[in-house]
């Protein structure tokens, strides 16, 4: 019975293990708009997480992809472990430091579209994204998917 449980305990890390690949930023690029939360606390994470799930529908609309970054701690984005480097791009290209949360919005071309406080409210940013060329688009082209 124990060795049963070690060998299915083994197959769920590496499968997990497989699952969490390391990605970076232009795996992205025209397949998603990336919303990143750089956080300080468990707690701020919490607070987006719970903010999040209200406007899920809105999120997966927007192909957005939510990511999390507590420095000091590995990057996730999606189920994939976002490479090192790719956050040291973010981080240098957008003056976050590791002593204030923000959120950073990429747009499908890779992009940095927006950077603020994690605090900005989601409907903001929803008015932002869809106010792009490539989300008007986005939006007609569903609009005629519907009238048919």
């Amino acid at each position: 019975m124990a060795i049963t449980r070690a060998i299915i305990g083994c197959i769920l890390f590496l499968s997990t293990a497989l699952a969490m690949s390391s990605v970076g930023l232009e795996d992205f690029r025209w397949k998603n708009r990336l919303l990143i939360y750089f956080y300080l606390s468990e707690d701020q994470k919490e607070v987006v997480e719970s903010r999040l799930e209200k406007y899920s529908d809105a999120v997966r609309e927007r192909d957005l992809l939510v990511g999390y970054v507590q420095l000091g701690k590995p990057p996730l984005l999606a189920s994939s472990t976002l490479e090192e480097r790719s956050i040291e791009t973010l981080v240098s290209g957008s003056g976050i430091t590791k002593y204030k949360s923000a959120v950073v919005l990429i747009g499908k071309d890779g992009t940095i579209k927006f950077n603020g406080s994690i605090d900005t409210a989601l409907s903001e940013l929803f008015t932002l994204i869809d106010s792009m060329p490539m989300r008007k688009r986005e939006m007609k082209n569903q609009a005629l998917k519907g009238d048919s």
